[in-house]
Order: structure tokens, then C-alpha cells, then sequence
């Protein structure tokens, strides 16, 4: 061969982007599935040529899609796939990965998880086709902090005030949580106070209930019952 000469080649590529080339292993992307015919003619440097032909198959590529609600912590995570794939494909397997739930990975098209604490949390999907194309989902999903209501107090006599003391928590510390107050026989009967003070009417005992609601409307009740003693009433006399 005269120095400097070098096969060329000239590639025919239906339905590809680019559709043509001269280079010797081109890199072609298709938009759409099907087949193609592939048409290769190589040509030294004297002027002959040969020709080839081959049928591709390109696949569709599936497209992952999930979504889960935000639930309180506490509460099971339930995963929708709404994964899918053109017609002619063929969705085969799902593999989750779920960091900090259990379980931590699952195969179930609509798994259901649980979380060891509230937050943001990432979780990924990769779905497969029967032709073995996938694709990667990764997003966040969001537990909720929880609330938990608890409140003390002790038995006073008939005619005292009642100190209800107040100690809901939250995590993290600084979420706001609004109370409200059900006081048997009480008054008030109800309240959004933090710690209301209340007063009966009547000795006996009182059913109290506190709902402690975060701001994202997570919410944990406590319940406790109360004794109001009677006075007794004192009484003598003399000769």
C-alpha cells in the first residue's frame, strides 16, 4: 500500500443519530426500540471494497417510577411502583434499597417498610427487563417526627387546684407541638394550654386526656385518672 493510505469505511446506520459515518467504531444512540440493518463498506486503498450487513435489536429501556406518602414515625411506609415499559418490553425484576428501614432491601414490587427514626431517607429503585435493560430511581422519602404525650399529676383534696404538668417530647427537640386538654368534671373542661391549672365542683375522680400534635399533624394521646378527696368536715362539741 502507498505510505500514508488507510482503509476508509462508510457505515449506513437506519433510524440512529448519526445515521452515517466514516469512523472506524462509531458510537451511534437510537430514539426509538425496533431493529435497524446495518450496512458496513469497507474500502482499501487500491479501491476495492466488501460489504457487510447486520441486524441490531434495540431493547426498550424501562422508566422507574415509586412514590410513598409521608407517614409519622412509627407508621409502616408504603412504596406504589408505577414502573413501566413500551410496549414490546417487559418489565422482569425490582430491587430496592432502603437505608436505615427494615428491611433494608427488598424484591417486592410494592414493598412496605419500616423506619428507625424520622426524617429524610433516600431510597433507590432499579428496575430490569426481561431483555435485561434497566433503569435507577433515587429519591427521598419523609417520616415524620412523632409526639409522645405524657403528662404527671397527683390527687388533691376537694377545693385545691389541680397543676397538670406537661412532659411531651419530640425529636428533634425544637418541632412545636400543640396540646389539647380534656378534663373530666373540671374547669376548664378543656384546654390548649401547656399546663393548665383546673378546679372540680365536686369530689370524686376525673378522666384526663392530652393530645400532643406536631405541625405536621403527628399526634400521641395520654390518658390518666385523677382522685379529687373529700373534705372532711370537722366538727366537736363541749360541755
Amino acid at each position: 500500500s502507498p505510505a500514508g493510505s488507510a482503509m476508509t469505511y462508510s457505515w449506513s446506520i437506519p433510524g440512529a443519530s448519526p445515521n452515517n459515518s466514516t469512523a472506524q467504531q462509531p458510537a451511534v444512540s437510537f430514539s426509538n426500540p425496533g431493529s435497524s440493518v446495518i450496512t458496513l463498506v469497507t474500502t482499501s486503498p487500491g479501491g476495492c471494497s466488501d460489504t457487510a450487513q447486520s441486524t441490531v435489536t434495540i431493547y426498550p429501556l424501562p422508566d422507574a417510577v415509586f412514590s410513598a406518602p409521608a407517614v409519622c414515625f412509627g407508621t409502616a411506609t408504603p412504596f406504589t411502583n408505577s414502573s413501566s415499559v413500551i410496549a414490546g418490553g417487559s418489565l422482569a425484576t425490582y430491587n430496592w434499597s432502603f437505608p436505615g428501614a427494615t428491611p433494608a432491601s427488598s424484591t417486592a414490587p410494592n414493598p412496605i417498610v419500616n423506619y428507625a427514626s424520622p426524617g429524610q431517607h433516600s431510597v433507590t429503585l432499579i428496575v430490569s427487563t426481561t431483555d435485561g435493560c434497566h433503569d435507577t430511581l433515587l429519591q427521598t422519602v419523609n417520616v415524620l417526627a412523632m409526639p409522645a404525650a405524657s403528662f404527671t399529676t397527683a390527687p388533691i383534696c376537694f377545693g385545691e387546684q389541680l397543676q397538670l404538668h406537661n412532659q411531651s417530647t419530640i425529636t428533634p427537640v425544637n418541632d412545636p407541638i400543640n396540646y389539647f386538654w380534656t378534663i373530666q368534671g373540671g374547669s376548664p373542661s378543656v384546654s390548649t394550654a401547656f399546663e393548665p391549672q383546673v378546679s372540680f365542683s365536686s369530689p370524686g375522680s376525673s378522666s384526663i386526656s392530652l393530645v400532643a400534635t406536631s405541625l405536621s399533624g403527628c399526634s400521641d394521646t395520654a390518658n390518666f385518672t385523677v382522685v379529687i378527696h373529700p373534705v372532711p368536715s370537722s366538727a366537736f362539741s363541749a360541755p
